[in-house]
C-alpha cells in the first residue's frame, strides 16, 4: 500500500492497485475529504503510477466513515461521477467484491 500526502492543503489518502485493475483508495480523512477532491486524488495517483489514463481501471474508496463506493470513469479514464454499491459497505473485501459484480468488465 503506497501513502501520497500532497504539500497543498488537499486530500491524504492510500492506495493499492489489485492484480485485475482495480484502484483502492482509502481517505486518510484530512485536510480536504478524498469526496471533494477525487480529480486530484486520481490525477496524482496517475502522477504517481506513471499513468497516462486510467482508462480500463476501476476505481472504489473509503470515505473518511470508512463507507465505500464505486467512482465512476469514462472510457478514456476521466471522472465522471460516484455510484453506490447497491448496499451499506464497511469493508474493503465487500467493496471489491461488489465492483468486481456491479462492473464486471470494461
Amino acid at each position: 500500500m503506497l501513502t501520497y500526502r500532497s504539500h497543498q492543503p488537499r486530500a491524504t489518502f492510500d492506495y493499492d492497485v489489485t492484480v485485475d485493475h482495480i484502484l483502492v483508495i482509502t481517505d486518510l480523512g484530512n485536510p480536504t475529504s478524498v469526496t471533494n477532491d477525487i480529480v486530484n486524488v486520481l490525477a496524482d495517483i496517475a502522477q504517481a503510477e506513471g499513468w497516462t489514463s486510467m482508462a480500463g481501471y476501476r476505481v472504489v474508496y473509503a470515505d473518511s466513515l470508512r463507507d465505500w463506493a464505486g467512482v465512476q470513469l469514462s472510457e478514456q479514464g476521466s471522472f465522471t461521477g460516484f455510484y453506490g454499491l447497491g448496499k451499506r459497505v464497511t469493508s474493503e473485501q465487500d467493496a471489491l467484491s461488489r465492483v468486481r459484480e456491479l462492473r464486471p468488465t470494461l
